[in-house]
């Protein structure tokens, strides 16, 4: 216990080490908030975001993202209003490694390259040095291992140049498990073992969980399962004893995927059963909109800060102002003076206009969010009608023993799902009152293959070929999200109007400056009359696709506007009985050229 007749400023530095220092995450949290108490009572803005940072890390390390992001969120909006350059990045560093725990990759390395370019400035080489190594962390978990490999070494350099013995151990560990996911074995292991002695010595468990995990992998690759499944379960432990849901989630997977290999279906499914568990809650879809709200709210708030401010100096103006008619001896200075003041004054309510519009339009694109979203979606939750009757069938026929596989296809469908809800959110949430159009060079051929990863089981689920024409990779000078949703739409509605044992195609060609992509069904067709109002959101008879589903167009005018978007053009052509084909024209990265009319066929 510590001596309460100490100062409160020094009571609140004690416990903020104890729970920087302490490896018990639940510890951690408890002397974080004691902490956070006596800041509060002082009303040390400096010390009470130093106290939320603090706390955000044992909550991000016991896996629940929502309240460390909600620390995090705070601490920084104080280091902002205070100016403090040194908070804001650290405040920026941690948001990263939130959003990288949580996959949301891009978001994650945003927030970490910010904090790289401040601590450089500073000259911070320790902090620089964490921030190289959070952000070899987010490549690594995205699979870009070159990437990842070159952030760990820097961060490495600056620890040993620094004389930092935690950091040396985490980079040295982090670069044996690139190196295990590189199939450089020996290395590997030798680099985690070499890291595990160091991080043993302070206390640190967190790190030699993921190693084990790792570890096991490599006995595995060498035929030794018991080696593997006595790692395995070590990380298990560890996890357990720390309360650590991330490393609890992947323990279990592995272990499940052990026990698997072992014969063991069993233990199989005890431990796939606890994998689950754990990742939903800690990836859950209500999880990543709760972070997402977190994440609007700051936004939302700092532009009310703004508009606050300019009342604030509006009120200030007018004061100055009546001020000066009490100088009846100034009466032509004072007249300059108002004068100057209502240039002043019509300034300030220009400004206040347009923040106004812009946040009516930050309304309105919200609202399109919401649509593209609810549309997006749709598509891959239809998948699962498909695998719900064959789990039925399966049951009925007595085929118990291929139900393991079902699991395959769930598991397949449930991260293409994940995944689109990320994208999604996270497009809608980074945004600041427009949609968003940066256009960077995309492979077509990775795009189709993600594409088809979130149709697979819908095609299954009607008896459809989904398949490819491509040929050599194209690249695309577009804006990959909105090229995303313009793709999901097409096959979405391709699918939906093609009938069981039916065909969809997607192939591309370049012609000059333009990436020709045809998306081609053998469905239904449309009659000429819906042809003209094919790209137009208006009020019309919902139409049905072959299995019974519903339909209201949008998709397809999300399409239309998303391609005008990137400078490309679309056109349908179709007949009833016979099939449609969409036809989409984009720029290449090759040749950027000039903008491409729409046009409606």
């Amino acid at each position: 216990m510590l001596d309460e007749s100490v100062s409160k400023p020094e009571l609140f530095s004690a416990y903020l080490n104890l729970s920087k220092f302490s490896s018990n995450r639940d510890v951690s949290i408890y002397y974080g908030s004691k902490a956070l108490q006596i800041a509060e009572n002082i009303g040390d803005d400096v010390r009470v975001a130093k106290a939320h940072l603090r706390l955000s890390n044992p909550w991000r390390r016991k896996g629940d993202l929502e309240k460390a992001l909600n620390h995090v969120l705070i601490a920084l909006d104080i280091f902002k209003n205070v100016k403090d350059d040194k908070g804001v990045s650290e405040a920026l560093n941690v948001i990263g490694t939130t959003y990288g725990n949580q996959g949301n990759y891009r978001a994650a390395i945003s927030y970490n390259k910010q904090a790289v370019e401040i601590n450089s400035k500073l000259g911070r080489l320790t902090k620089l040095a964490n921030d190289y190594n959070n952000l070899g962390e987010t490549y690594r978990l995205w699979k870009k291992l070159d990437s990842a490999l070159i952030n760990y070494q820097k961060a490495l350099d600056l620890y040993i140049q620094e004389e930092v013995d935690y950091g040396i151990a985490y980079a040295t560990g982090n670069i044996g498990l690139v190196f295990a996911e590189q199939g450089k074995y020996e290395l590997a292991e030798d680099k985690m073992e070499e890291a595990t002695l160091t991080l043993e010595k302070l206390g640190d468990r967190y790190p030699i969980a993921v190693y084990q995990t790792s570890i096991a992998d490599i006995y595995r690759e060498r035929g030794d399962l018991h080696l593997a499944l006595k790692s395995a379960h070590q990380s298990l432990t560890i996890g357990e004893e720390e309360k650590l849901k991330e490393q609890i989630r992947d323990a279990s997977l592995k272990l499940s995927e052990l026990y698997s290999e072992k014969g063991d279906y069993k233990k199989a499914f005890e431990y796939q059963s606890q994998y689950l568990a754990y990742r939903d809650s800690i990836n859950s879809a209500e999880t990543i909109r709760k972070m997402a709200d977190l994440r609007t709210e700051f936004e939302v708030s700092q532009k009310q800060i703004e508009v606050d401010l300019l009342n604030q100096e509006k009120k200030t103006q007018q004061a100055v102002g009546i001020g000066l008619v009490s100088g009846l001896s100034m009466v032509v200075v004072l007249v300059i003076v108002l004068l100057r003041n209502n240039e002043k004054k019509k300034k300030i309510n220009d400004l206040l206009e347009e923040q106004k519009l812009k946040l009516e339009q930050t309304n309105e694109t919200k609202d399109k969010f919401f649509s593209i979203i609810s549309h997006d979606l749709r598509g891959p939750v239809n998948a699962f009608h498909g695998i719900s009757q064959l789990i039925k069938a399966y049951i009925s026929n007595g085929r118990t023993e291929e139900l393991m596989e079902v699991t395959d296809d769930i598991d397949k469908s449930v991260d293409g799902l994940s995944e689109l809800l990320d994208n999604l959110l996270n497009w809608a949430v980074q945004q600041q009152g427009h949609v968003p159009n940066v256009p960077e060079k995309v492979s077509f051929n990775e795009m189709v293959t993600d594409l088809f990863k979130t149709f697979d089981n819908m095609a299954k689920s009607k008896s459809i070929s989904l398949e490819s024409g491509l040929g050599d990779d194209i690249a695309l000078w577009v804006d990959r999200n909105s090229t995303m949703t313009i793709l999901r739409n097409i096959v979405n509605n391709s699918l939906k109007f093609t009938e069981t044992g039916g065909k969809v195609i997607v192939s591309a060609t370049s012609e000059e400056e333009i990436a020709v992509i045809k998306i081609t069904d053998t469905g239904i067709g449309i009659p000429k009359e819906k042809l003209k109002e094919l790209f137009e959101l208006k009020a019309r008879e919902r139409s049905w696709g072959t299995d019974g589903e519903k339909g209201l167009g949008l998709g397809l005018q999300l399409a239309y506007e998303f391609v005008r978007m990137n400078n490309g053009s679309i056109e349908v052509e179709s007949a009833v009985d016979e099939g449609t084909t969409f036809i989409v024209r984009l720029p290449l990265f090759e040749k950027v050229g000039d903008p491409v009319e729409v046009k409606r066929v």
